[in-house]
């Protein structure tokens, strides 16, 4: 069974908190004109993302500091469309250690390694997609 969107949009959430929670903290401004810059966001919708974004990362660092401006679904959407965009754009390895590699970030991402393939396997998916379309 296939995850549903709003699965795969909170996977995709999760991911990108993690992902960008292993570099050094930079200001809301300077991600949001990251997020405009290299994945084409809207700057409203950059701003907001940069902000719940940076928001998530501090409350994963155990720094709460209040509600995010996106609801969860909003939120989602954004994650996925911005980690599709940076995966097209790094590329994505496909080798032996793929599913080792999916199965330590599931843990990382506290989510089962079922549903961690199932999310790999559709942002693979998207990604030929894109590339052959």
């Amino acid at each position: 069974m296939a995850l549903t969107k709003e699965r795969r949009n909170e996977i995709a959430w999760l991911y990108l908190v993690n992902k960008v929670s292993q570099k050094p903290l930079t200001s809301v401004g300077e991600l949001a004109e990251e997020l405009k810059g290299k994945f084409g966001l809207v700057a409203n919708d950059a701003l907001s993302f940069a902000y719940d974004l940076t928001i998530a990362i501090l409350q994963k660092n155990a720094i709460q500091f209040g509600t995010p401006r996106l609801d969860v679904l909003s939120r989602g959407v954004i994650a996925w469309e911005v980690l599709l965009k940076s995966k097209f754009y790094e590329g994505v390895k496909i080798g032996e250690l793929t599913k080792r590699q999916i199965g330590n970030e599931a843990k990382q991402l506290g989510i089962s390694t079922d549903e961690a393939m199932k999310f790999a396997k559709e942002v693979v998916t998207e990604i030929v997609k894109k590339v052959f379309a």
